[in-house]
C-alpha cells in the first residue's frame, strides 16, 4: 500500500490514503508480532501490562522481602525458598500461571518460608540483593536458604523450571 514510499508534491490523494492505510496496517502488524513474542494474544494479558507477578494468587503464602523471610524462618525453623521475579520476565509469569499453582508444589512449599522478591526494576532492593549478594544474573532466580538465612546456591535454579524440576529441587533441599 505504499506505507514506506516517499511522499512528493506530485503524490495523489488516492496514494496518500493508501499510504495512511499501509502505515496503520504496519503498526498493527508490529503490535501483533510483539504480543506473540511476549506469549499472549491481543486479547490476552501482556506480561508487561498485566499487574505484577506478586499478585498471581497461586495459593502460596508469599512474603515480599528477604528480611521478613529470615524472621519467619528463624521463628519456624523452616528453610527459605525465594522466587526472584520481574514483571517483564515471561518465564516468571509462566511459572506463576503453572508451577506455583500446581497443588503438589503448593503442598511441598508448606515446608518452606516462601518469599516473592520483586526485581522488576534494576535498582530495587531485591534486584540489588540478587545481583550483588547472590551473584545471580538470570530471571527467574529460584533461590534456597537454610533456616538461618544462609544461601544454598547448589540447590538454586537460574531460569525457568517446570513442575518436576522444581519439586526435585524442593525435595533435595529438605533431604540435605
Amino acid at each position: 500500500l505504499g506505507a514506506f514510499l516517499t511522499v512528493t508534491d506530485e503524490t495523489s490523494g488516492k496514494s496518500l490514503l493508501a499510504k495512511g492505510a499501509g502505515v496503520v496496517l504496519a503498526i498493527t502488524g508490529a503490535v501483533v508480532v510483539i504480543a506473540g513474542v511476549l506469549g499472549s494474544g491481543l486479547l490476552g494479558d501482556l506480561p508487561v501490562l498485566a499487574g505484577s507477578s506478586a499478585e498471581a494468587g497461586s495459593g502460596v503464602p508469599w512474603v515480599p522481602s528477604m528480611e521478613e523471610a529470615r524472621v519467619e524462618a528463624a521463628r519456624t525453623g523452616k528453610p527459605i525458598f525465594a522466587d526472584f521475579y520481574a514483571d517483564w520476565c515471561v518465564p516468571c509469569r509462566l511459572m506463576d500461571r503453572t508451577v506455583f499453582k500446581d497443588p503438589e508444589v503448593i503442598s511441598a512449599l508448606s515446608d518452606f518460608v516462601t518469599a516473592k522478591i520483586d526485581c522488576t526494576h534494576s535498582d530495587s532492593p531485591g534486584a540489588i540483593y540478587k545481583n550483588q549478594v547472590l551473584k545471580a544474573t538470570n530471571m527467574p532466580y529460584l533461590a534456597f536458604f537454610d533456616s538461618g538465612g544462609v544461601p544454598l546456591p547448589a540447590y538454586s535454579i537460574e531460569g525457568y523450571a517446570d513442575t518436576a524440576q522444581f519439586l526435585a529441587a524442593l525435595k533435595a533441599v529438605l533431604s540435605r
